[in-house]
């Protein structure tokens, strides 16, 4: 008995290696495998979702797009006829997809719907989809999964998406438009992703800069520009690129300069933990930099993810340098709605 137990751990072990060699989690298709894991689960491996396997000291190294990505090599291991699409497909494309939209999986499989019982994977039924394979898992075509993105997920969300896609395909925001414009004939929600589509900026480098750009957007903020350079007034042959840079006009013919900043999770370490030297590095050139971009005169504000969910917080924090909601008229949207 004991034997087979040991036997049946080394397997385990065994395929555990194989699908972190390629960079995925592991989905048995043997039910005497998935027994295993499972009396292993305590300690040494976690079951992010049903019948999906990790070993836990490496699942917890992981940020959220990885964990993700793993989960969904795994489930394409296993059941090779499903086409990942919507969110799910957007990030195995590459695009940044926020985190609120990495709870469900979304698939395109044959002969099923809806989404099954305590289980993150959600099914869709799309006539004549096609698919194409990306790092090594089926998934929709790169603008038909834009699209369905844009289709379906709340404007901040979308946004960054979108960014990203324009920002992948080096398109302005014209060619973008004209895109999705002709993508989304006859489907549902057109103009909503057409609204989404006209405030694309693919100078935002990435998901987090989008969303900050989506809350402005939405109450009527002052709109920065994007990855401005400014000369390092310490060293002149030094330029720093700024994620936000507003010029607010007051009165008397008076401009207020403000720079914005978006720092991402994980720039610094883990947990803000400084893991080896190189981090530290980062850690002490970003101070150098702030500190040299303070000497211009300027205040500097810093926006985080946690900001993107306090939005008291962020509106409180924007007023601390004179931006307010409502400032921008409804005549300064970038372009005329088109449907």
């Amino acid at each position: 008995m004991e034997g087979r137990q040991t036997a049946a751990r080394a397997r385990a072990e065994l395929l555990l290696n194989e699908s972190e060699k390629q960079g995925g989690c592991l989905a048995p298709a043997s039910s005497a495998d998935r027994r295993v894991l499972q009396r292993l689960c305590k300690d040494e491996i976690v079951e992010p979702v049903p019948g999906v396997f990790a070993r836990r000291s490496r699942w917890q190294t992981l940020p959220a797009e990885e964990r993700m990505l793993g989960v969904m090599r795994g489930l394409a291991e296993r059941h090779p006829a499903w086409i990942f699409c919507g969110s799910s497909a957007a990030l195995i494309h590459g695009l940044d997809v926020p985190y609120s939209l990495l709870h469900s999986i979304h698939v395109q499989a044959p002969g099923h719907a809806g989404r099954m019982p305590e289980h993150p994977v959600s099914f869709h039924s799309y006539r004549n989809v096609e698919a194409e394979c990306a790092q090594g898992m089926m998934v929709t075509p790169f603008w038909r999964t834009v699209c369905d993105c844009l289709l379906t997920a709340p404007f901040s969300e979308a946004l960054a998406v979108a960014d990203s896609a324009a920002r992948l395909q080096g398109l302005d925001r014209d060619e973008f438009v004209s895109r999705v414009m002709k993508e989304t004939i006859r489907r549902h929600g057109r103009a909503g992703a057409l609204h989404t589509a006209e405030w694309v900026d693919p100078r935002a480098e990435n998901g987090g800069e989008s969303r900050v750009r989506a809350y402005l957007i939405e109450n009527g903020y002052e709109l920065p520009e994007l990855q401005v350079e400014l000369r390092d007034p310490v060293d002149r042959h030094r330029v720093y690129r700024v994620d936000f840079f507003w010029k607010i006009k007051r009165a008397g013919n008076k401009v207020d300069k403000v720079i914005g900043e978006f720092d991402g999770l994980g720039k610094y370490g883990r947990g803000g933990v400084l893991a080896n030297g190189l981090e530290a590095r980062k850690l002490i050139d970003e101070r150098q930099r702030e500190s040299h971009l303070t000497l211009l005169g300027f205040p500097v504000l810093r926006f985080t993810f946690h900001d993107l969910v306090a939005p008291g917080w962020l509106e409180h924090l924007l007023a601390s340098v004179g931006l307010h909601p409502g400032a921008r008229r409804s005549v300064d949207r970038p372009l005329k709605g088109r449907c």
